[in-house]
């Protein structure tokens, strides 16, 4: 399954989760119901042969009705609330670890893009260039590429990596 972000994933285990723990108490239920309504029923059955007994080989009638028993315990036990609820922690535990797995991939992702995407600034930043020794001069806060958008007399402001240099032109040359 997908989802459009890490929120978004967590929020689809987190519901998942919580249907599951509400299937298996479902399921629990069900299961002890029927554990019950099939005991009732074999108890009516034994009484029923341990009646009949008396008239037809006894002991053949039992150990046919130990052999059914035993079989009917064993794939009980196989259906049984506490199996089914193991199962489904080695289940939940498995998700568990995959979300926690998926998360620190996100996290790694992010924090890696966060570097590169930080380093470019770092590399874009037109002030960065200041601190190889080169400077920007403004003039009216606007900063001056030629020397045709100042004249003589004029104030200007030139940035340095450390300060600032208030100037006023003199004389300018091509």
């Amino acid at each position: 399954m997908r989802a459009a972000t890490p929120s978004d994933a967590a929020l689809r285990v987190v519901q998942d989760n919580k249907k599951l723990e509400d299937d298996l108490y479902s399921l629990t239920l069900r299961l002890n119901n029927s554990f019950k309504s099939k005991i009732d029923s074999l108890k009516e059955t034994f009484n029923h042969y341990d009646f009949l007994k008396k008239y037809d080989h006894p002991e053949k009638i039992l150990d046919n009705k130990k052999f059914n028993l035993t079989n009917i315990i064993q794939r009980l036990e196989t259906v049984s609330p506490i199996h089914m609820l193991e199962n489904s922690m080695i289940k939940f535990e498995k998700l568990d670890l995959r979300l926690n797995q998926s998360y620190k991939n996100i996290l790694t992702s992010l924090s890696n893009k966060h570097k590169v995407l930080n380093e470019k600034i770092i590399l874009l930043n037109p002030l960065s260039i200041l601190d190889k020794g080169y400077s920007v001069t403004y003039h009216n806060n606007v900063s001056i590429k030629s020397i045709d958008e100042v004249n003589e007399g004029d104030l200007i402001v030139t940035k340095l990596s450390k300060g600032t240099i208030k100037s006023k032109v003199l004389e300018m040359e091509e």
